[in-house]
């Protein structure tokens, strides 16, 4: 779907441990260092309905949001929506000894759709790259490749699909 960005990354980790670290959303401050600097839960339980703010390195400077957990189905998938209107899902599978995590971000308005693509490349790959296993939740060799996909704007303004590949 154009305007949509997609990251995934696999972690050899149970499937449990995975989903209750990134459904956990006072834990990106864990395996998002430098990118979440603050996450507050404005509700007071988590899961289906949680209201969050957070704040995120933005350049050179911060930027705010606020989000609600939209849909959130335990060890499958956990959805949210920003205030923005813009949505956004992490999908869990469980493969083996490994559990794959994948998230898509749909923007709505037409003009932040470049700066979300970069923003979510630059967060997950924060995220999957290295903090995964400075934060505790797998070493290096548990994390296998992470594959980022993003829709840019090419220079007849047409979008197309653009890879990156981490090893």
């Amino acid at each position: 779907m154009a305007g949509q960005a997609t990251g995934r990354v696999e972690i050899r980790r149970p499937l449990e441990d995975v989903f209750e670290l990134v459904a956990t959303f006072e834990n990106e401050l864990r395996w998002k260092p430098g990118v979440v600097l603050e996450m507050t839960r404005e509700t007071e339980t988590s899961g289906l309905g949680a209201r969050y703010a957070e704040v995120l390195r933005a350049g050179a400077g911060t930027t705010s949001s606020h989000f609600t957990v939209t849909s959130f189905e335990p060890n499958r998938l956990v959805g949210f929506t920003w205030a923005s209107g813009t949505t956004g899902i992490y999908a869990f599978t469980a493969g083996g000894d490994a559990t794959e995590v994948s998230f898509t971000i749909r923007p709505t308005p037409a003009g932040i759709r470049s700066r979300v693509g970069a923003l979510v490349r630059k967060r997950f790959d924060a995220a999957s790259k290295a903090s995964w296993s400075s934060s505790g939740a797998c070493s290096k060799k548990e994390r296998r490749g992470t594959e980022i996909h993003s829709i840019k704007p090419n220079a007849r303004g047409l979008r197309s699909p653009r890879r990156k590949r981490w090893r």
